[in-house]
């Protein structure tokens, strides 16, 4: 009987240790479950905060050109428009150029007939 108990005790025993095992390896595995689940959503927060980053260069970039466009823009018409203000006081200077000409022929043409007209007298 005393060995029969020994044998109870030593499967009991071995149960025992075999239950410990088995609760450690479970506890083992809800720790690495855990610690996958943490490192999942760091990673997961990481490529959000890049995404973030991500989207606001590019809004940067965006608003960057648009600027620089329009400040292109402004600058095209500026000088569109400083061409064709030189170019009104090109012509105008021109035509009272000419003018001023056809003035001084148109006294020498008359300066001429006064003097055909007087030699004709």
């Amino acid at each position: 009987t005393s060995s029969v108990r020994h044998e109870s005790a030593l499967r009991d025993l071995s149960a025992s240790h075999a239950a410990d095992r088995d609760s450690s390896l479970i506890e083992l595995h809800e720790q690495y479950k855990k610690k996958l689940e943490d490192w999942q959503k760091e990673q997961e927060n990481l490529l959000r905060a890049k995404e973030r980053q991500h989207d606001e260069v590019l809004r940067d970039l965006r608003e960057t050109h648009r600027q620089q466009l329009e400040d292109a823009h402004r600058e095209w018409q500026d000088a569109h428009r400083s061409a064709l203000d030189d170019h009104k006081e090109n012509h105008q200077r021109a035509t009272q150029a000419h003018e001023e000409h056809i003035s001084r022929l148109k006294e020498r043409l008359r300066e001429h007939q006064a003097v055909l007209e007087s030699k004709e007298q």
